[in-house]
């Protein structure tokens, strides 16, 4: 059922369009519309809140579908649903899973505060802030333990001081709010590592122009710039739980990549069964030549 809904919403709201979805520079006229009726007419944005809380709480593989059929019609659309996602999975797994009362406290105060807004009729997005402009995505290798990210989050009183530059994450600039990946000490490794939510807008967080990329404009990238950024205490947590729940965070998205692949290469295949079933050569459609043929039987074999 989930799956249907989603192919026939691609259907219906993406294909027509997705070839001008790259000339939607604001996102005003194509993009956000389409973003609006998946992220909250479907209720996919709360597909990472838990159902206590109003939202979907959706398992991988639900949301891996859902990645599959709506990638099909335009990565970036696909993927800037799926970030939202990702910037609520550290939440919900120290709310479900068997983590300590800290981690369970600081779940409830990130959700007591934000959950409302993403399970309204309003749209919002998400934003998973990891990439840093020296060492890129390699904060992932956890073999680093953390010691190679800047940014900066320090404990003042019952506050948290953010300090530091990302570059490159996905919704930055447009989310609401932001799952920051920050450093206490970068001696300390795990035990110096942080996550803390940051909402927008906030003081003390700006942003970069957009990054002019080649297709994928419905993904967009900023540079996002922390400068005393200030947020309560109980937004925050450290340590080696922390560090767990976000190498938990990092092996989420695998199942929804794989699926995103195999979305691209279907809308690749209805693409190109169609046309080779419309061009003709040598008095009948190429796709009955056999060189023709076999690339598109390798991708059927691949999709199935």
């Amino acid at each position: 059922m989930l799956q249907k809904t989603l192919a026939d919403f691609t259907d219906k709201e993406i294909m027509p369009v997705r070839d001008k979805i790259d000339d939607d520079v604001t996102h005003e006229k194509i993009i956000n519309p389409i973003l609006k009726k998946l992220q909250v007419d479907l209720g996919c944005q709360r597909n990472a809140i838990p159902k206590d809380y109003g939202g979907n709480q959706l398992s991988i593989v639900a949301c891996a579908l859902k990645q599959e059929q709506v990638g099909r019609g335009d990565y970036g659309i696909s993927m800037h649903s799926a970030v939202t996602e990702w910037c609520w999975v550290p939440v919900l797994l120290a709310h479900l899973a068997p983590f300590s009362p800290k981690a369970k406290a600081w779940a409830k105060a990130v959700l007591d505060e934000f959950a409302p807004k993403f399970t309204s009729n309003e749209f919002h997005a998400g934003c998973f802030n990891m990439s840093e402009p020296d060492s890129a995505c390699d904060i992932e290798n956890a073999q680093n333990e953390g010691r190679t990210i800047k940014v900066t989050a320090k404990l003042e009183g019952n506050e948290w001081v953010i300090n530091g530059n990302k570059l490159w994450a996905s919704n930055a600039g447009i989310a609401d709010l932001n799952c920051v990946i920050c450093n206490m000490d970068p001696k300390l490794g795990i035990d110096a590592f942080a996550l803390v939510y940051v909402p927008e807008p906030w003081p003390g967080v700006s942003h970069g122009k957009p990054e002019v990329k080649c297709g994928m404009q419905s993904d967009r990238n900023n540079s996002t710039y922390f400068d005393n950024v200030r947020v309560p205490k109980e937004w925050g947590l450290q340590g080696p739980e922390a560090w767990a729940l976000f190498k938990n965070a990092l092996a989420a998205p695998m199942p929804l990549n794989a699926a995103h692949a195999v979305g691209i290469l279907q809308g690749a295949f209805d693409v190109l069964l169609d046309y080779t079933g419309e061009r003709v050569a040598g008095g009948k459609p190429i796709r009955q030549h056999l060189s023709s043929a076999m690339i598109l039987g390798e991708m059927a074999s691949v999709i199935t």
